[in-house]
């Protein structure tokens, strides 16, 4: 209805308890609606309070700023003590209504919508001193222009007043279309009614015409002539024409008089709900008056009234009845529904002549939280199994009760549908209608069996197939994993009694949590590798038994493999080197640990807590700074510990021995120098000693060698690259245990491959080599000093929160380049303490809040020549990040900032940026950003071209900022050099220190406010050259692309 009728302004709902989520546009529905507003129709969206003072100056500046979006200029505020208490202390920082200095920035006029005056007093209010409202007369205050600087309205700003029409206040002073053009014509208000529930009852407004309620032809005319004098500011203004239209438009109903045809405004008279207007599609809703004569044009048209029955025209046999009753109160009681009387020769929806095989009553509370409903009766069938559903879920049976629904209530509801329907008998195997067999995928449809596998499911080890709805066997294939979610997931799969590890796994938390018994684990050599902080483990088992772990390479956790409460497990073949504790059993029993490497571990190799009964074969555990083999106290008893290589252990120095035993368990021909409370069979110790098989160039036994990949082998060295590594551009042979050289293939083609290759010590330079579609976070710098080139490709996602393009945390002397990344939550985003990277020639399109973002002491970054745009938040940001370069960047159209500096962000250097075009900051420093140097930036076009809030010692030196809203503006901040800057042609201000001390500097300007600084501007902006065509210095030409410099 707006649409249709070339409306350009409407006020909503900014802040109000009763609508919660409508503050930050969180409220779904509610913002489809304003975005449809403003996208389809261009419609002004103004932000409307009618709380009972401001709400909270957080929640006020999330809102201001998601609503700057729509490009809003209007606040409509409620209440006179709400403006009273903002005109006293709207500007006082300590007071709990200060909020203006957020309307002031975020470029807002404040209208007052109020009632409770004449029309005289409004006319003669000073409407506008310095932005104040008249201070000699606050008896009946309307409207305050929110604007320090300017004394009168300003061509692109909108006054509105929107008077309450009801009976006990002056709505008659409107009635005259004299008085109405004194607001007009001689003082520019824009005038909008807002109606209330009394209103209907002033006859010289609606009257009632045999109970259809019509408007006052007098009024009618006010109302018109208030249309036509506002006609070109396409402002709503409740007139006939227009809330016939609106309705039709909307509700897609043609509201008729059922004698003449014509359109009129219907009312349903009844109780408490007099004041309601009700307009259902394809329903009519009129008075117990005009009931009995109603003629309807089709039977889609029901009528209802309080505490009557259902009046229908022309029903026929087989029809769907659908009914809608309207909750006149809190309470529905005793209604026959749907006890039809007819026009027509049928009397009865009882009689076996209709046969209506579904009915459908939508109960629409109408505002009221809780509706109770007492014997609602005749609500069924003439034959067969009838039941209730509501709102979908079955309600009870109602093929014998009178009475299907018996003292219920609704509670938090707007509208409810009850629905009748037939339903038939069992199928063949005693499956009820509308449910699943116990044979999979069968579903009862009708008495008929059919395969249903997207509702029913599948057994174990098949898989659904959508399409066909049936159920087929899993492929051997589909038990492969790549990632430790899809890892558990196979593991639990019934389907899948090995799995297989298929690439390496880097994860920053716990991550093969074993789900299931019985199953085998096989990573084929494969390494899960943690990333050595916290308590993590790579493969925890927790009551576990039968299952086995092989083949794996485990480091960097705070345990390797751990079983706790786990038994009958297989541990072989694996390594669990460099982590906190190898291998960790705690209350396990019956286990075997057999030819595993637990070695280089901050504690300990292979731990036994409260463990018995285990097995610990051909294991070797050797330069582990703690104890090598650890068996603790508490049950830790009838462990056999055979063939074990324990060496070079107690690498802190100390208590710490190869085995300790600190229960009586046994064992032989095991290898140790050291061993506490620990005696092989037959031998004192160790059956072999460590030293006395020391390799020819003394590396113990059991350890490798400097020289890579040689391991020493009881006295020979044999090459082990699987234990030992290789050197840096060499890989490991597995099967021979020697390294080579390779040439490497430094290129990628997706999100999982580039951070392979950056991980791998052979490429320094990694280059992109297509385009990436990824929903997720796609590149996650591993590791340090790499140059990540895109040569130009894209790397794009799906606008998922939380989600980033290109991830460097806490990582040094990384170069990013020549990237184009689209649609992330960030773009680039450095974090925690990355420092000394190179970001340039990117491009961030789309991202859904920052393009390039550095945060928490990301520091001695170098931002260069990168382009941000139509990002939702910020271009670049600079959060707690100091001492960054920001060079030569290009920060246009983006939703609030081109570049942001906040919470701390000091010491940075933005030089020679161009941020044009923003929602509303070209260069906004907040938050104490203190000691950045700006220089040589363009800024125009924005609201802001240069904001400093609360940030001080900042050098503003040799920006353009032109044609923005306010060229350079600040807030709170002190002691800023603000020097040979050229701001012109700004709207409202040039330069505007609104607060703050102790700012120098000499600039070129026409309006200057200084707020008492020694800020100069002693060149115009007059004298400075025009080019050949008469554009000013620093402006755009009429043609384009053409730039006047």
């Amino acid at each position: 209805g707006f649409c249709a009728n070339n409306l350009r302004h409407t006020l909503t709902v900014f802040h109000e308890g009763y609508h919660p989520g409508w503050e930050d546009l969180q409220d779904t529905n509610f913002k489809a609606i304003v975005d449809k507003l403003y996208k389809n129709c261009s419609i002004e969206i103004g932000p409307h309070t009618i709380s009972g003072g401001p709400a909270n100056r957080t929640e006020t500046n999330i809102g201001l700023l998601n609503f700057r979006q729509y490009n809003s200029i209007n606040w409509v505020g409620h209440g006179s003590s709400n403006r009273e208490n903002l005109k006293v202390w709207g500007w006082d920082p300590s007071s709990d209504y200060y909020i203006l200095d957020l309307l002031y920035d975020h470029n807002y006029s404040y209208a007052w919508n109020w009632g409770d005056y004449d029309i005289e007093s409004i006319y003669n209010l000073n409407l506008f001193l310095n932005g104040y409202p008249d201070q000699a007369d606050t008896r009946h205050p309307v409207l305050f222009y929110n604007n320090q600087l300017d004394t009168e309205i300003s061509d692109n700003k909108r006054l509105y007043i929107y008077p309450a029409i009801r009976t006990d206040y002056f709505w008659r002073e409107f009635y005259a279309n004299s008085t109405i053009d004194k607001l007009i014509d001689e003082r520019g208000l824009h005038i909008a009614h807002v109606y209330w529930s009394s209103t209907y009852n002033i006859p010289e407004i609606f009257y009632n015409d045999s109970g259809i309620y019509k408007i006052n032809s007098t009024w009618e005319s006010t109302l018109n002539h208030m249309s036509e004098k506002q006609q070109d500011m396409g402002l709503w203004c409740d007139t006939v024409s227009n809330i016939l239209d609106h309705l039709i438009k909307v509700r897609d109903v043609t509201i008729t008089h059922p004698d003449s045809g014509n359109k009129y405004m219907v009312r349903y008279d009844k109780k408490e709900y007099y004041d309601r207007f009700n307009y259902v599609d394809g329903f009519t809703i009129i008075s117990e008056d005009n009931i009995s004569s109603a003629q309807l044009s089709n039977r889609n048209y029901l009528i209802f009234v309080d505490g009557n029955e259902l009046v229908l025209n022309r029903l026929t046999d087989g029809d769907e009845i659908n009914i809608t009753l309207f909750a006149a109160s809190s309470g529905i009681y005793n209604y026959s529904l749907p006890r039809l009387t007819s026009v027509g020769p049928y009397t009865n929806i009882q009689k076996a002549e209709y046969n209506l095989t579904a009915k459908k009553i939508t109960i629409d509370c109408c505002g009221y939280s809780s509706v109770s409903l007492t014997n609602l009766n005749n609500i069924k069938g003439t034959s067969g199994n009838y039941k209730v559903k509501y709102n979908g879920i079955h309600y009870e049976y109602g093929n014998t009760n009178d009475y299907i629904i018996t003292n219920c209530s609704i509670t938090n509801c707007s509208t409810w549908e009850f629905e009748t329907y037939y339903e038939p008998l069992f199928c063949g195997d005693g499956t009820p209608y509308g449910q699943c067999s116990t044979t999979k995928p069968e579903y009862c449809n009708n008495g008929t069996l059919i395969d249903n596998c997207s509702l029913c499911g599948c057994d174990a080890g098949q898989d659904c197939n959508a399409t066909s709805s049936m159920c087929y066997t899993s492929a051997t294939t589909y038990c492969t994993c790549n990632n430790c979610t899809d890892c558990n997931d196979k593991l639990n799969n019934p389907a899948c009694n090995t799995v297989n590890l298929i690439t390496n796994i880097n994860h920053n938390e716990t991550c093969i949590i074993f789900p299931a018994n019985n199953k085998i684990f096989d990573c084929g050599g494969h390494t899960i590798e943690g990333d050595s902080t916290g308590g993590d483990i790579g493969i925890h088992l927790n009551k576990k038994s039968g299952n086995t772990i092989k083949n794996c390479i485990i480091t960097g956790f705070y345990r390797g493999v751990a079983l706790y409460y786990s038994t009958s497990n297989l541990i072989i073949n694996n390594t669990a080197n460099s982590n906190s504790y190898g291998i960790y059993l705690y209350s396990s029993s019956e286990n075997i640990l057999s030819d595993n490497t637990g070695n280089l571990n901050k504690y300990y190799g292979i731990y036994l807590q409260s463990s018995s009964n285990n097995a610990i074969v051909n294991n070797a555990a050797v330069n582990n700074q703690g104890h090598g083999l650890y068996i603790s106290t508490s049950d830790g008893t009838g462990n056999i510990i055979n063939s074990n290589t324990l060496c070079n252990n107690n690498q802190y120095g100390g208590g710490y021995y190869d085995i300790y035993d600190a229960d009586n368990n046994t064992g032989e021909d095991n290898t140790c120098d050291t061993a506490h409370n620990w005696n092989d069979t037959g031998a004192v110790g160790c059956t072999f000693s460590c030293v006395a098989n020391t390799c020819s160039d003394g590396t113990l036994y059991g350890s490798c060698s400097t020289t890579k990949p040689e391991y020493c082998d009881n006295g020979t060295l044999i090459d082990d690259c699987n234990l030992c590594g290789c050197d840096a551009g060499q890989e490991c042979n597995a099967t021979s245990g020697s390294c080579y050289l390779t040439p490497m293939d430094c290129t990628c083609n997706n999100c999982m491959d580039c951070n392979d290759k950056l991980n791998n010590p052979a490429c320094t330079v990694v280059n992109l080599t297509k385009d990436i579609y990824h929903n997720g976070t796609c590149i996650i710098f591993p590791a340090n000093n790499k140059i990540f080139d895109c040569l130009g490709y894209t790397i794009e996602g799906n606008d998922t929160a939380s989600t980033y393009g290109i991830l460097l945390k806490n990582k040094t002397n990384n170069t990013v380049k020549n990237c184009v990344v689209s649609d992330f939550w960030h773009g680039i985003y450095l974090l925690n303490s990355a420092n000394n990277n190179l970001i340039v020639n990117n491009t961030v399109d789309s991202s859904g809040n920052a393009g390039i973002l550095l945060q928490e002491s990301s520091s001695n970054n170098i931002v260069i020549n990168n382009t941000g745009r139509f990002c939702g938040w910020y271009a670049i940001e600079l959060h707690s990040s100091s001492n960054n370069k920001i060079i030569g960047n290009t920060a246009n159209n983006n939703s609030v900032s081109g570049i942001f500096l906040y919470n701390g962000a000091s010491n940075n250097q933005l030089i020679n940026n161009t941020a044009t075009g923003n929602s509303n900051y070209g260069i906004y420093l907040s938050s104490f950003s203190n000691n950045n140097v700006v220089s040589g930036n363009i800024v125009n076009s924005n609201n802001y071209g240069i904001r400093l809030y609360t940030s001080s010692e900042n050098s503003i030196i040799s920006n353009t900022a032109n044609n923005n809203t306010r060229g350079i503006s600040l807030s709170s901040s002190n002691n800023s050099n603000l020097n040979s800057n050229l701001v012109c042609n700004n709207t409202n201000s040039d330069i505007n220190i609104v607060t703050g001390t102790g700012n120098t500097g000499d600039n070129t300007c026409n309006n200057l406010d200084n707020g008492g600084n020694s800020v100069t501007c002693t060149t115009s902006c007059s004298l400075i050259p025009t080019c050949s065509d008469g554009t000013p210095y620093g402006s755009c030409s009429a043609t384009k692309p053409e730039y006047c410099d």
